[in-house]
């Protein structure tokens, strides 16, 4: 991961076209998941902690990206399930130009059963995002916990929920987002 990726591309750009591709509106909140296996990496309980989130917070507008392959039949009937349906983008898998999708998020999510270490949380840091992951996570050696992002239980909904909440507010997301790109 190299800073430069993150640096080079205009992130108003990057937000602007990327979020009308996906029919996210600039008021969202976004959280991204970048994912190769949405069961490893703990989607089921991040949509669950987002519908509790969204019914704690009902005028915050927050939306799911999630990038990478999965079941996204299941989870998408999760999501629905779960009053969020409409708020749960499945993006697919992306070759090139990954950075554009992370400049374009707000928080990044990984809640992951085990990752030796995690190469997008390093790369949503470099982005400037707040990371919510577990200590699961091998990449959690960079976070300091309230500071540059989260370090969650993956089975604690309302702890998950509490810290997207927090994270709702733009001067904390963007406080802990300039943390977080001076870690990486």
């Amino acid at each position: 991961v190299t800073l430069d990726m993150f640096l080079k591309p205009d992130r108003s750009r990057c937000r602007q076209e990327i979020r009308k591709r996906f029919n996210i509106d600039e008021s969202d909140t976004v959280i991204l998941v970048v994912s190769m296996n949405f069961e490893l990496k703990g989607l089921d309980n991040l949509l669950a902690a987002m519908a509790m989130a969204k019914s704690e917070q009902p005028s915050h507008r927050l939306k799911i990206l999630v990038i990478g392959k999965g079941n996204q039949r299941k989870y998408g009937r999760l999501a629905g399930s779960l009053g969020i349906g409409g708020d749960v983008i499945f993006g697919g898998v992306w070759e090139q130009d990954i950075e554009q999708v992370y400049l374009a998020a707000d928080i990044f999510a990984m809640l992951s059963r085990f990752d030796t270490f995690g190469m997008a949380v390093l790369e949503a840091m470099s982005a400037s995002l707040p990371v919510i992951i577990t200590e699961n996570v091998g990449a959690k050696d960079l976070v300091e916990d309230g500071v540059n992002g989260f370090i969650v239980d993956r089975d604690d909904i309302h702890a998950i929920s509490s810290k997207i909440g927090f994270l709702m507010g733009a001067e904390n997301r963007e406080k802990m987002g300039r943390k977080a790109h001076l870690t990486a």
